[in-house]
């Protein structure tokens, strides 16, 4: 039977027309060709073992036959078996046990490379119980003539220290003994090996810093990064060491010339030496050099410097303010996202202005990515503890109007809560708030609301903008609110004329109920300054807008019950008193809204005693109550003039048509039944007996309107459902 060789497995696996195909069948063959007796057949089988361990393939079921070929007299097949062994035994115990007897043979061999493939792989999968079978032999590896073997020895009585604490006083003194070693590459090794453990148990190598201070005298600038390593791992378990371990990087930074070991000294100082003055000032002296160097090697190494030396010292960020702003402009993009980190976390309101210029001037010249990092760098500046880095809002608001037009989908939300929080915080810099919102959405925005797929053009680039519509939340709440006399004047049209033509079916929900509420609110304002006459054309476009938000609002029953109120006022405009019916729906939204913090709102619990699931029933004294609040007062009178004036009354069709022609005079009993029933199902209140139709309407309505949309960034506060209800005003 001819078998595939892994040569044969690799070319027909990338050739294949069903690569998972192709291996499954060559699993399957290799499964028979391991259980070969012949060592050579195994070898292949094993070789392909590893291809299909590379492959994400599960192939632990090899482990046994692998142990079989490591006891071949061959070294390539010890050397395949020893490998596929160390990816595969860590995750089956119960075999390793069984790799000692051939592990401590292999000690004792002749041959070098055996014994050094043999000490990788009981470094591999070292355990606990190994480390009584073969610490015996440790002793002999480590003092054996040739350097590759004591290098590997220092490396497996590294695992066995890890592994079995019990080993520390054997183990650590080898270790120690191997500091002393002839061959620099034996030293390197120790030296790490020492590294390693001191970080986890400092305390078992305080008499290796004689040794360790010796190997200073060595050229070799890895060695004498890794003893700085050490030295410095062991200043927790000896207080002693640290004055005089200050000296001796003081001395190395004055002679040597190795940029390598002058970064690494900086490194241990920033972290160990902040109580050192005279390292510390070295270190701001040196870290310009480096962040400047013409390798970008270097300056990454020196950026990382910088940073951990500018944590908990974010004062010195003002002394690298200027070079950092030079390195994010000419540097990579491994290197401008690390400067941004240094800039976010050590900003205040001294440098955030300059810097803040210096990263806006980079959005439209940067790549998607780095615009992201970019804006999500800007906004945790801006929102840092209650916006402390803002001096100047007037600057921030012509800044967040470039933020806004290449914001990504992605910081969308937050962007639009902090152009919102801010307006609501500050009345200075409302106006320039809506000055900002009425030109973004009238020459950038149009285009969205003339979208089927939610996304605007960028017409530089041709490329597609995802908008979810929170920022025209942000800005329409805006406009709605704080737009003076004459902005409204200038730009209701304008509004107007884009929100009749929307057909953006994918914008957000509560994009569509911002900006329906804030037309509601500029239309009302509108009518304060102008007469009737002149007020009927907006009224008539605001009648338009209202239809379509009827027929594409979908299944919000709380904007539905409010389109159908405001749609019966505008259809029956003509017949109200205009001045009146002005003052009436102005008053509606009279006061000022108050920021409140997010966490404040979440500390709102509702009260254990409300059944938020069971109907209400009102009785009769709670309702006479509820009549006398003012906006149920301003709803009834509202409806008043409605049912007054428009006079002509749906037609009752079905069953209660049949009754009407049956009796008559069962017409007014059953109208009110139907609104009665409406309000109990809509609200979940039951109306006592004997309340009129009329105030079973106003209920209805009340109810709803007090469910209105919170802005945006705010949570909603749970309201304890009460005829004792407060005001609803906003």
């Amino acid at each position: 039977m001819l078998r595939k060789t892994i040569k044969d497995v690799i070319v027909g696996y990338r050739s294949a027309p069903n690569p998972k195909e192709f291996l499954a069948i060559c699993l399957a063959e290799a499964k028979a060709e391991i259980k070969d007796t012949d060592l050579t057949a195994k070898y292949e089988a094993i070789l392909k073992l590893l291809f299909f361990y590379y492959e994400r393939i599960d192939v632990e079921w090899g482990a046994f036959h692998a142990l079989e070929l490591s006891s071949s007299p061959k070294f390539s097949h010890k050397r395949l078996a020893l490998l596929i062994g160390s990816l595969i035994l860590p995750k089956l115990p119960e075999l390793i046990i069984l790799s000692t007897c051939q592990m401590k043979k292999n000690f004792q061999s002749q041959n070098i490379y055996d014994i050094c493939n043999e000490i990788s792989f009981a470094s591999a999968i070292c355990t606990k119980e190994i480390t009584y079978c073969i610490e015996d032999d440790l002793q002999r590896l480590a003092s054996y003539s040739k350097p590759c073997v004591r290098k590997r020895a220092c490396v497996l009585a590294r695992k066995m220290l890890l592994k079995n604490s019990e080993l520390e006083e054997k183990v650590a003194h080898i270790l120690i003994e191997k500091l002393k070693d002839d061959d620099v590459g034996v030293q390197i090794a120790a030296t790490s090996a020492v590294l390693d453990c001191a970080l986890v148990m400092p305390n078992f190598f305080v008499d290796a810093i004689p040794y360790l201070y010796k190997l200073f005298e060595s050229k070799n600038n890895w060695l004498i990064i890794k003893v700085i390593q050490a030295l410095c791992a062991l200043l927790s378990a000896e207080k002693r060491l640290f004055t005089k371990l200050g000296e001796k990087l003081l001395e190395l930074l004055e002679a040597t010339k190795a940029l390598s070991v002058e970064l690494e000294i900086h490194k241990q100082i920033v972290k160990h030496f902040q109580n050192y003055p005279e390292l510390v000032a070295k270190t701001k002296s040196k870290i310009s050099n480096y962040i400047e160097n013409s390798d970008p090697n270097i300056r990454y190494t020196g950026i990382l410097v910088l940073k951990k030396l500018l944590k908990g010292n974010s004062d010195l960020l003002i002394l690298f303010k200027d070079k950092l702003v030079k390195l994010f402009v000419s540097g990579d993009n491994t290197i401008k996202m690390r400067t941004l980190e240094i800039i976010s976390e050590n900003c205040n309101p001294d440098t955030f202005q300059e810097v803040a210029d210096e990263l806006i001037q980079q959005i439209e010249t940067g790549s998607l990515q780095l615009k992201e990092e970019i804006i999500s760098t800007l906004l945790d500046m801006i929102d840092a503890n209650q916006y402390q880095n803002i001096k100047d809002f007037e600057w921030l608001f012509t800044n967040l109007k470039l933020l806004t037009l290449h914001c990504p989908p992605s910081k969308e939300q937050r962007l639009a809560g902090i152009i919102q929080d801010i307006s609501t915080r500050i009345e200075e810099i409302r106006q320039d708030a809506c000055v900002m919102a009425f030109d973004l959405l009238h020459r950038h925005y149009a285009d969205l609301f003339l979208s089927d797929s939610g996304v605007r053009i960028d017409k530089k680039k041709g490329t597609e903008v995802q908008y979810n519509g929170y920022i025209i939340s942000a800005l329409m709440f805006i406009i709605g609110e704080y737009a003076s006399n004459e902005q409204i004047e200038k730009n209701l049209n304008i509004i107007l004329d884009q929100s009749i033509k929307v057909n953006n079916k994918n914008l957000r929900e509560e994009a569509k109920i911002s900006f329906l509420v804030s037309v509601i609110k500029l239309l009302f304002k509108f009518c304060l300054t102008h007469t009737k006459e002149s007020a009927k054309d907006i009224v008539a476009q605001v009648k338009k807008i209202l239809e379509w938000y009827l027929d594409e609002m979908g299944d919000s029953l709380e904007i539905y019950e409010l389109l159908n109120f405001y749609y019966g006022i505008m259809k029956n405009f003509d017949q109200f008193d205009y001045e009146q019916f002005v003052k009436l729906m102005n008053s509606g939204y009279d006061g000022e809204l108050v920021p409140v913090h997010a966490q404040s709102q979440a500390l709102i619990k509702p009260d254990e005693k409300l059944q938020i699931t069971e109907k209400m029933v009102i009785d009769q004294k709670e309702f006479d109550v509820l009549k006398e609040n003012q906006m149920v007062k301003l709803l009834i009178e509202i409806e008043k003039m409605s049912s007054a004036n428009q006079g002509i009354q749906q037609k009752p069709t079905g069953p209660q048509s049949q009754q009407l022609k049956e009796d008559p005079s069962k017409k007014p009993k059953l109208e009110e039944e139907k609104i009665k029933k409406t309000v109990t199902v809509k609200t979940g209140f039951a109306l006592p007996p004997g309340a009129s139709t009329q105030e079973s309407t106003s209920l209805q309505i009340q109810m709803e309107i007090a469910k209105e949309e919170i802005p945006k960034g705010k949570k909603k506060v749970k309201v304890k459902k009460s005829a004792k209800t407060q005001d609803t005003k906003q």
